[in-house]
C-alpha cells in the first residue's frame, strides 16, 4: 500500500466511520459504490468493483462478468437503511486538530469564502473536508451477506485472479455491506513529518479553480511544509440515479444537489483463514476426546470478518510487524458457541477485527476484546 494511503486509513479508521478510501472517486469506472458490491481496494485507495451480488450477469453493473455457477442474491436481502452521517466540514485524526475556534455557517453546504485552519503536531495525521453532508446506507441484512462471502470467497477469488488477472488475495475481496457518501471532498495527509504543519483549506466558488497546483474548482489548499494535498471529484456525478457509468456533465451550482457518489467511508466483509488449535480453547474440565483431532492439524478455517483497521494498531503504516492480540469470536464456524473469557480466546492481528454470530462481541473481558 502507497505510504500515504496507509497513514490516511490507519488515521481516520479511528472515527470508526468504517474503512476510509483514500480515492472515494468512482471516475469513468462505474456510477457509484453499491450494497453489494464485490471488489478489492488498490494500493492508491481506490475501490474497483468485479461484480455485485443483486444484478443477473447481462445487466450493465456486472460489465466485467460474474463467477461461475453465480446466482444472484435474493432481493428480499436488499433491505437497507439510510441516515445523515457527517455534517458538512471537516473530520480528523486525533493529531490534527481545528485552529481558531468551530465552523459556523447555514443551508448545509460550505460557503465560498470559508476558510478552515488545521495543526497538526505528531509525526503523522489525516483531515478529510467534506463540502455537503455525508449520507450512511447500510444493509439490514448483515447475516445474509456473512453467509454469502463465506459460502463464496473461493469462487469470487478463482474468478478475480483467472478470469480477470487481477493481483490479489482471498483477504483482498471485500462484500460491500454499506457506505457513506457524499460530492465535493478534499485531503490531506501528513505522513512522517519531524515539526508541527500547518494547513489551510480556502473554500471557492465553485466555477473557476484558484490559482495553484493544490486547487480544485470548490477550494485550495496551502500548507506550512510539503504534503500531500487533494481533491474530488474528477469528474461529475451521473445525472441520473440509474445511470451505470460517469461521463462528465454541466456543472451543477450550490443550490442544487447532486447525487452523492463519493464514498468516503464504506464497511464490508472479507474472509480470513487462520489455523485454529481449538483444544486450547476448551474449558479445563471438558472430558478430553483421544479420538478428537480434526482441529489440531494446523488446518486453516474461514472467519468472516468486518473490514476494519484497529484504532491503535499502528503496524499498517509501515512501523513495524507487532502481532498484538486481540480477542475473536469463531462462534461462525459452528464448532463451538462460546461466551468468551480469559480461557477462551483466539488471538491474531489487531486489523482482523471480527462480528460474527451477532453485532457485537461476546468477550466482556477487561483484555483488548470489544
Amino acid at each position: 500500500m502507497n505510504p500515504e494511503v496507509a497513514v490516511y486509513v490507519k488515521e481516520l479508521s479511528k472515527l470508526r466511520y468504517g474503512y476510509p478510501l483514500y480515492d472515494p472517486d468512482p471516475a469513468e469506472s462505474y456510477d457509484r459504490i453499491r450494497i453489494g458490491d464485490v471488489g478489492y481496494v488498490t494500493d492508491y485507495g481506490c475501490f474497483l468493483r468485479l461484480f455485485n451480488v443483486f444484478y443477473p450477469e447481462d445487466h450493465p453493473i456486472n460489465n466485467l462478468g460474474v463467477p461461475e455457477g453465480f446466482v444472484p442474491l435474493d432481493e428480499k436481502y436488499r433491505r437497507s437503511h439510510r441516515s445523515q452521517a457527517i455534517q458538512p466540514g471537516v473530520i480528523c485524526s486525533s493529531h490534527v486538530r481545528k485552529v481558531g475556534g468551530g465552523l459556523s455557517f447555514d443551508g448545509g453546504v460550505i460557503p465560498a469564502g470559508l476558510s478552515i485552519n488545521l495543526s497538526c503536531s505528531e509525526q503523522q495525521g489525516a483531515a478529510l473536508i467534506i463540502k455537503r453532508r455525508a449520507i450512511r446506507e447500510d444493509t439490514r441484512c448483515k447475516k445474509a451477506f456473512r453467509d454469502l462471502i463465506l459460502k463464496n470467497y473461493e469462487v469470487w477469488h478463482s474468478f478475480a485472479r483467472d478470469e480477470l488477472q487481477t493481483d490479489i488475495s482471498v483477504k483482498d475481496i471485500f462484500l460491500v455491506t454499506g457506505t457513506i457518501l457524499t460530492n465535493e471532498w478534499a485531503t490531506a495527509t501528513v505522513v512522517d513529518k519531524a515539526r508541527n504543519c500547518e494547513m489551510q483549506f480556502n473554500a471557492g466558488d465553485g466555477l473557476n479553480p484558484f490559482g495553484s497546483a493544490s486547487a480544485s474548482v470548490w477550494g485550495s489548499w496551502t500548507s506550512s511544509i510539503s504534503i500531500p494535498l487533494r481533491f474530488g471529484p474528477t469528474s461529475l456525478p451521473p445525472a441520473h440515479p440509474d445511470a451505470y457509468a460517469t461521463s462528465p456533465s454541466a456543472s451543477s451550482d450550490d443550490t442544487t444537489e447532486p447525487l452523492p457518489n463519493q464514498c468516503v467511508f464504506l464497511r464490508a466483509y472479507h474472509v480470513l483463514t487462520r489455523p485454529f488449535f481449538l483444544r486450547k480453547i476448551k474449558a479445563a474440565a471438558e472430558p478430553k476426546d483421544e479420538t478428537d483431532r480434526g482441529y489440531e492439524d494446523g488446518s486453516k478455517y474461514p472467519i468472516a470478518a468486518i473490514v476494519e483497521v484497529d484504532a491503535d494498531d499502528e503496524s499498517e503504516a509501515g512501523d513495524g510487524d507487532s502481532e498484538a492480540p486481540v480477542c475473536i469470536s469463531i462462534a461462525c464456524l459452528e464448532v463451538f458457541d462460546l461466551t468468551c473469557c480469559q480461557s477462551n480466546m483466539i488471538y491474531t492481528r489487531k486489523l482482523e477485527i471480527t462480528y460474527l454470530r451477532s453485532d457485537s462481541f461476546f468477550c466482556t473481558s477487561s483484555s483488548g476484546c470489544h
